[in-house]
Formats: C-alpha cells, structure tokens, sequence
C-alpha cells in the first residue's frame, strides 16, 4: 500500500479573533463551515 501524500498547507490569508480563540482561515476556505465556527465562538 503507498501512503497518500500528506496536503501542503499554505499561510493563513487571515486570522479572525474572538476573544481567546483565533481561527485561522486560508483560501477556500467553506463559508458555511466558517459560519458555524463563529456562531459557536459567539455562544461561549
């Protein structure tokens, strides 16, 4: 069996901070994804 190659990950294009957290987000990155993330960030 070959091992798949492990995907490159390229700097962050922005970091969003939420009072102690920050979510680091690249291009492309899934709207909805992001959405979800930010509306719990925003509960805690």
């Amino acid at each position: 069996m070959e091992e798949e190659p492990k995907a490159e990950r390229s700097a962050p294009v922005v970091t969003v901070r939420v009072g102690v957290f920050a979510v680091d987000l690249g291009a492309g990155c899934d709207m909805d994804i992001l959405r979800r993330v930010a509306k719990t960030l925003a509960s805690l």
